[in-house]
């Protein structure tokens, strides 16, 4: 199977073509000397040197043992093929080949310089926190909103009309390159996946759908739990993101996609997730209670289309999402999406990719005139990267969602009838929230700096950031001056508000 990996006796079942695949030696790269951009459970992305081109690449290394460990090898194999696979595209991270040594396995990819989105939330949403506007104004313009959001809808219908389904569609697997397009990456949990979306009914739980007699069916049967708990005991992506039918019965298709990207849209637009909540148990019963109940924000509600669009792609029912064409047997439409209130006047000209073709030389650039030849996106708010929060990021790990998690717990009010909310809540929501944590298989930032996190089953998305709590100064990760001032010289942008 690590011979399959870098292209040698491949697998019998999966024939990839791998004659583009230059052979790398990792010996001509300072993997011991790289800057960490991201890390996850077994996996951690470097910016590395080429020494004899003296180039600069995102290398993603991870532990053969913890990948056997895991049993992950299927997994990182299957990200190989799709990185093949949907590339070369402008809007994929590119893979130039991949390589090993005895203990571990390598991607060799472009490096992203603009960093992932999540940061560039956090940053503007610092800014305006600071000036004491986000909860009058959206976090990122609605120019900015609009134009990432089409760019991941074109990469979208790329990557779907490939027949596959990403599964952990978030801020932090979103990237930009030095041009300022999103870039998707992080391929981990992708799966070929030829299921059209099916309807749930609008509940996330089998056991929660009425019958034919329209009665709520009580599971009963011994059989019935374990068929039960199978369904929900794992589920691949990100709990922030996940969608109802992931959550509730481990099922997935392209609408699974449509779903994070609503409460991705969601989190430009406020600063903060749609679901969230103070452990993965809390932030999986927000996503089961559904969109419908969430006030959004009066910056939202007051931006043509935006709410209708946010709803519309977090519906409960898969097969009612925005962009599922139910007159065409439920196969995507990205017209659905140009001919929305929320994209009025856009023009979707404007973020149009150019298009890409494999090197011409193993780890060559772009050329030149493939750059130039697409519009470039524009921004209010310009994406950039600083290593200070890959830094901060790396060092922040856990321990400040801890703290958050403790705080949240201090603040709960007691009353009589939340003596035992906990034992309660589990045994109401056993089948939904017997999930067992289970470590990420790589990190976030295949090609730049991510949040931090990267459990591919259950995973806080934003443990560092944006759950709130805390000093103000501290939530902005620390990027703030002493006096709370974020300018010219502080060592980096804010980072993002408490939620």
């Amino acid at each position: 199977q690590f011979l399959y990996f870098i292209g040698e006796n491949d697998h019998p079942e999966q024939k990839m073509a791998t004659e583009h695949q230059p052979k790398l030696n990792p010996a001509d790269f300072d993997l011991e000397d790289g800057v960490p951009l991201g890390c996850g459970a077994i996996a951690v992305v470097n910016r590395c040197q080429h020494r004899p081109t003296q180039r600069y690449f995102a290398v993603k290394a991870l532990s053969k043992v913890q990948l056997l460990q895991q049993k992950k090898v299927e997994a990182v194999m299957a990200e190989k093929d799709a990185l093949y696979a949907l590339g070369p595209h402008a809007g994929i991270v590119y893979l130039h080949g991949t390589m090993q040594t005895e203990d571990e396995l390598f991607f060799v990819m472009d490096l992203l310089p603009n960093g992932d989105l999540l940061e560039h939330i956090r940053r503007v949403a610092g800014q305006r926190e600071m000036a004491n506007t986000l909860s009058t104004t959206p976090c990122l313009t609605l120019r900015d909103a609009r134009t990432i959001t089409a760019q991941l809808l074109l990469v979208l219908e790329h990557v779907f009309a490939h027949g596959y389904v990403l599964r952990d569609l978030k801020p932090e697997n979103v990237m930009f390159d030095a041009d300022g397009r999103c870039v998707l990456i992080d391929f981990d949990t992708i799966v070929k996946c030829d299921v059209l979306p099916v309807s749930n009914h609008g509940f996330a739980l089998v056991r929660d759908r009425p019958g034919d007699a329209g009665v709520v069916k009580p599971i009963t049967k011994v059989s019935e739990i374990h068929a039960a708990r199978r369904h929900s005991s794992t589920f691949a992506g990100t709990a922030h993101y996940v969608s109802p039918e992931g959550l509730g019965e481990n099922v997935y298709s392209y609408a699974s996609d449509l779903f994070a990207l609503g409460c991705t849209v969601f989190h430009m637009l406020a600063g903060r997730p749609l679901f969230n909540g103070a452990s993965a148990f809390f932030v999986m019963k927000d996503i089961k209670e559904g969109v419908a109940r969430k006030e959004f924000p009066a910056a939202i509600r007051a931006m043509p289309g935006a709410e209708d669009l946010i709803r519309s792609l977090c519906a409960a029912d898969p097969a009612m999402r925005l962009g599922v064409d139910r007159n065409a047997g439920g196969v995507f439409s990205l017209r659905a999406f140009q001919e929305h209130a929320f994209f009025d006047g856009f023009d979707w000209k404007s973020v149009s990719y150019p298009p890409a073709t494999r090197r011409a030389e193993p780890l060559g650039r772009v050329p030149q005139a493939q750059r130039e030849a697409a519009p470039v996106p524009r921004y209010d708010d310009a994406p950039f990267h600083t290593d200070d929060y890959a830094r901060y990021v790396l060092e922040a790990g856990d321990s400040m969602f801890e703290r958050f998690a403790e705080q949240q717990e201090q603040r709960r009010p007691v009353n009589d009838d939340d003596n035992e909310p906990d034992a309660a809540a589990a045994d109401d929501d056993e089948e939904v929230v017997d999930v067992a944590p289970a470590s990420g298989d790589g990190a976030d930032a295949d090609a730049g700096v991510s949040g931090g996190d990267d459990d591919d089953v259950v995973s806080i998305e934003d443990d560092v950031g944006v759950a709130g709590g805390g000093d103000a100064t501290e939530w902005r990760g620390g990027f703030a001056d002493a006096d709370g001032n974020d300018g010219a010289d502080a060592a980096a942008p804010a980072a993002g508000p408490p939620s």
